[in-house]
């Protein structure tokens, strides 16, 4: 039962020409994250991107591991 909806905006500011937060979310997988991408640092909006991508992909495997060994052990037994 899902008791609650995700959304997620970032904005650039008042400093900066270039927004470089970045998050991510899969209701499916109940995961949200944001990262602060470091702001008048090169290449910041890059690792905001890659920081949430490598974590969800991450989340994604393990998930899907623990499914893939839930099931053989039911069919094991």
């Amino acid at each position: 039962m899902k008791i609650f909806h995700t959304a997620g905006l970032t904005d650039v500011g008042n400093k900066r020409a270039l927004n470089e937060d970045h998050y991510q979310i899969d209701d499916d997988l109940g995961f949200l994250i944001v990262a602060d991408g470091m702001g008048g640092h090169e290449a910041g909006e890059v690792a905001s991107r890659e920081a949430t991508k490598i974590i969800h992909n991450h989340l994604k495997s393990a998930k899907q591991l623990y499914l893939d060994t839930t099931v053989r052990l039911r069919n094991k037994g």
